[in-house]
């Protein structure tokens, strides 16, 4: 793995595989996941990093840190520097990868919940991966539940913790891959704009609660057509053309 320090004004610094097929074990004594368009992001305070380097220095050995560390559940861009040129090419998530999304997805609300923070590990290895995600050994036969168990056992354990040194997820300003920042994913971007425009829609009649959802926004538009026509279609169009951006 190659550890990448936070630049200026960043708490957070990045975790990347070096190779297709990297190994290493995060441990973390706290964290938050946040859902990305191609997988989920860990955000976490990182006690014990395995077999990682830091990007031009050799001589370096880790100390506890705040690092993001993207876990794909499908195929991704990358881009790359060669000499003044950047270079973006797809890649296939290891099986590791895709199998702590899996677990992820089966049971979102424990894993990305609000109240609670995270700590555990995670170790990263493209053999173990495969095994976990396939079921099968190398030799096409079914792994027995109790291999299975053991595998599982070695590769992830997260339970709940108390908010400390992580409060909320960082604000996502740029978008990128896996070269760069990291994209802000749908969930993350509706939520933004959907509150950009419950505020601008502001203020609201007396007793008027702004609208929670879908339904109560095309009500109130409707209210604001039918009754100012001309300024009606204007809000209409500014809505829609926020959503569309």
């Amino acid at each position: 793995m190659l550890y990448y320090p936070p630049k200026d004004g960043q708490i957070y610094g990045q975790l990347f595989g070096k190779f297709e097929d990297f190994s290493g074990k995060v441990t973390f004594s706290e964290g938050k996941l946040q859902k990305s368009d191609n997988g989920y992001i860990l955000y976490c305070w990182a006690e014990e990093v395995t077999d990682v380097e830091k990007q031009g220095d050799r001589a370096w050995k880790w100390e506890p840190a705040f690092i993001q560390i993207p876990i794909h559940a499908k195929e991704y861009e990358k881009s790359t520097k060669l000499g003044d040129t950047w270079k973006k090419e797809n890649v296939t998530p290891q099986y590791h990868e895709v199998y702590f999304c899996k677990i992820f997805a089966a049971d979102e609300p424990y894993y990305l919940s609000e109240e609670k923070n995270l700590k555990g590990f995670l170790k990263f290895d493209s053999y173990g991966g495969k095994h976990l995600l396939t079921g099968i050994d190398n030799n096409g036969r079914p792994l027995p539940e109790q291999t299975l168990e053991f595998l599982r056992d070695n590769a992830i354990y997260i339970e709940h913790c108390e908010p400390d040194k992580i409060k909320g997820l960082p604000e996502v300003k740029k978008k990128g891959s896996w070269g760069g920042g990291y994209s802000e994913s749908a969930t993350v971007r509706l939520e933004s704009k959907w509150k950009f425009v419950i505020d601008k829609l502001a203020p609201y009649p007396d007793g008027t609660e702004p609208p929670k959802n879908l339904k109560d926004l095309a009500c109130y538009l409707y209210d604001i057509k039918h009754d100012w026509p001309d300024v009606g279609n204007i809000v209409e169009q500014l809505v829609i053309a926020i959503f569309e951006s």
